[in-house]
């Protein structure tokens, strides 16, 4: 994992990553099932911690459940303030749905990067893709995607307040709706300044190279 020096430096990478990017087919994602059972590995649920509850099955029933309406909802989404909402919209849903299938609460970065797994995985499938929406798409936050930002995160950010990006955070970092807001606006800027504005999801494929690596 490279910890970005400054913002030359994450400027250049990101670009270089981008001008060969392409985005990826799974083609063993043919079904909605497919894609709900492959968007959220095991490593996820087990850092969740949660002992009285297969959080596997929690999720996966509530992502079958409002998978449908997810997909149509993305599919006739029009602009970012729309994707916003729809996100907005299934994260909450999700939260809610987890305190009536555990009788606890799930914090909100687990809660945020599920949901934009999901989105990532349908993406991801050539039967359910919806191209439209590959500019508006979120990071999933979690160790990978935080960590490279730790020495810049204030450059980028739009609020008056420092943010402190640990050496340890990872997706429970993201703990609350406000800062979850104010880092994609960040990671959203600095691919502004990207020649040609790549799309800001491509930060999480320029990251996974060194989950892959670790996996080796």
């Amino acid at each position: 994992m490279h910890i970005f020096d400054n913002i030359e430096d994450a400027i250049v990478r990101l670009s270089n990553h981008a001008q060969d990017f392409k985005f990826p087919i799974n083609n063993n994602l043919k079904t909605k099932r497919d894609i709900i059972n492959s968007s959220v590995t095991q490593n996820i649920f087990r850092a969740l911690g949660i002992d009285n509850h297969k959080p596997s099955e929690v999720y996966r029933s509530w992502a079958t459940m409002n998978f449908e309406s997810l997909h149509n909802q993305l599919t006739n989404c029009q602009n970012q303030t729309d994707f916003d909402s729809i996100f907005k919209s299934f994260s909450d849903s999700l939260l809610v749905g987890w305190i009536t299938a555990t009788n606890g609460k799930l914090n909100y970065g687990p809660a945020s990067k599920m949901v934009n797994l999901l989105i990532k995985t349908i993406q991801e499938s050539e039967q359910f893709k919806v191209n439209t929406i590959i500019s508006f798409q979120h990071v999933p936050w979690d160790s990978y995607t935080l960590r490279p930002l730790k020495n810049i995160i204030n450059e980028i950010t739009t609020v008056n307040y420092r943010i402190n990006i640990p050496t340890s955070a990872a997706m429970s970092f993201v703990n609350t709706p406000e800062l979850y807001d104010t880092l994609q606006k960040a990671i959203f800027k600095l691919y502004s300044m990207i020649e040609g504005q790549p799309p800001t999801i491509f930060f999480d494929y320029f990251e996974w190279n060194d989950r892959i690596k670790l996996r080796l």
